[in-house]
């Protein structure tokens, strides 16, 4: 009776102790590294991609794909430029990450699309070149409706003028 009882308790500290380490496991397969890099006083502007002077702060934000305007960033961060990566680990998934900076008395903000996943980490660059996005197989977001409204108010405003 005694032998049974201590293969039971030995069962069950085995158990308890594989547990833990099984669901930290599966917490790590649903989330993904993204790593940022903002070279040292450098990033890209322009529509052929120069890289300019610029050693301030960056605002870093990140919004799932499918968010809805308005919505709280995931990850809001301001960055400075330290020559490696920074890194945040984020749930799988497509996001779009904001980088801004100021010009002046104006932010200037980019949007870059990105797709965390489970095989490997993403990396991205601090960058401000104006490119445009293709989309394959799917709508605009909120966000680029929202922003292409904006440049049509502006169109008609200035033939209004």
């Amino acid at each position: 009776m005694f032998q049974k009882a201590s293969t039971a308790i030995m069962a069950i500290v085995v158990i308890a102790s594989v547990l833990p380490k099984l669901a930290t496991a599966q917490a790590k397969e649903h989330k993904q590294t993204l790593r940022i890099y903002y070279p040292g006083g450098l990033v890209l502007s322009g529509k052929a991609e120069t890289a300019i002077k610029y050693a301030g702060p960056v605002r870093v934000e990140v919004f799932p794909m499918d968010s809805k305007s308005g919505a709280e960033p995931l990850l809001l961060e301001e960055i400075r430029p330290l020559g490696n990566d920074y890194q945040y680990q984020l749930p799988l998934g497509r996001y779009e990450v904001h980088f801004s900076m100021r010009e002046a008395d104006e932010l200037r903000t980019t949007i870059k699309p990105i797709v965390l996943r489970p095989d490997n980490s993403s990396r991205m660059e601090v960058d401000f070149s104006p490119a445009k996005t293709l989309s394959y197989g799917g709508d605009m977001t909120a966000r680029q409706m929202a922003e292409s409204i904006r440049e049509l108010q502006k169109e008609v405003a200035k033939l209004k003028k």
